[in-house]
């Protein structure tokens, strides 16, 4: 499958129809300033990748990044390369809460090491806490979350046991559209 062609971007947030947040160059250049140079290059995983489209554009303005992306539901990527994106086996579902959360424990299921996961419309806070159980101890050092703030991350117990944030955006800031947020956690 060949990728759709990226759409150019400015410093403002605009909507796009093939990503959930508003993007912006602001938007990547926080992201990409939050991920640590370790390991080196630094590696990004995307859970939920979706069309791929905040991801390719990421890996286009900030070609030093290394960045794969899974998705969860039936989405279809558009932007990243093949090589870019891990097969969703259906262990690693939990679509909205609408079907039952993969067995993290299974022993046949594993991840290569990321430093840094990134959650672009986190729907379902149960798959975050058990990502998080599952391989959140291992190399994984920021997670970058972007959404809409009555999706916000702040008060997951999970989350805040895992580490802290650091910081946040919100609306133009965050480089993102007015009721959305970029927020960067490390572990603690």
């Amino acid at each position: 499958m060949t990728s759709l062609p990226l759409p150019q971007l400015s410093s403002a947030p605009t909507p796009h129809p093939h990503a959930c947040p508003c993007l912006s160059k602001t938007l990547l250049s926080h992201i990409a300033s939050s991920v640590p140079p370790f390991p080196s290059p630094p590696v990004i995983l995307s859970i939920g990748s979706g069309t791929g489209l905040p991801e390719a554009l990421l890996a286009s303005h900030h070609r030093y990044l290394q960045i794969y992306g899974v998705e969860l539901s039936s989405v279809t990527n558009l932007y990243l390369r093949p090589s870019q994106l891990l097969l969703p086996s259906p262990l690693l579902r939990g679509a909205g809460g609408r079907e039952p959360l993969p067995d993290l424990e299974d022993p046949e299921l594993d991840l290569p090491a990321f430093g840094t996961w990134l959650w672009v419309y986190l729907r379902d806070r149960r798959l975050l806490s058990a990502w998080i159980g599952r391989w959140g101890g291992g190399d994984v050092r920021r997670m970058v979350f972007v959404g809409p703030l009555y999706e916000d991350v702040r008060g997951d117990e999970v989350l805040e046991a895992w580490g802290s944030e650091v910081r946040r955006w919100e609306g133009a800031d965050g480089g993102v559209g007015e009721g959305e947020f970029v927020s960067i956690w490390e572990r603690g």
